[in-house]
């Protein structure tokens, strides 16, 4: 079969996002090695699924989730770890607090995303019964 179908690929990209932020939070937080292990892991497997997604997928689908996963997982992270290294003071919990609010924000977003297509199936469905 080896084809993506007409699954996307953005799921994959931030779940891959948002594991690497909370491995780079873990690595800032002092006794974060369970969080680093865990997302770590997690980066891991996210960047198999992105590898054979674009493998899969067709030309231009290839395309615009690499560049996708360029935009979010070099140049995003990178900003990310960037400014938190380089331009926020020496204070580790200045550090943490940035990071950590960035991957909460991320990960509410996450789960709260499906909701949306619920509510908009639910309007369909009162509009039309």
């Amino acid at each position: 079969m080896k084809s993506t179908e007409d699954y996307k690929g953005v799921p994959y990209i931030i779940t891959l996002l948002s594991a690497s932020l909370w491995t780079f939070y873990g690595l800032l937080k002092p006794d974060g090695l369970l969080i680093v292990t865990v997302n770590s892991a997690g980066a891991i497997f996210q960047t198999i699924y992105v590898i054979l997604f674009i493998t899969y997928a067709p030309k231009q689908k290839k395309i615009s989730t690499g560049i996708l996963a360029g935009v979010f997982n070099v140049g995003f992270l990178g900003g990310v770890v960037a400014i938190t290294l380089l331009a926020l003071h020496k204070n580790s919990h200045e550090k943490i607090t940035f990071v950590g609010t960035l991957c909460m924000a991320l990960t509410i977003g996450m789960y709260a995303a499906p909701l949306s297509a619920m509510v908009i199936l639910g309007l369909i469905y009162f509009v039309v019964f």
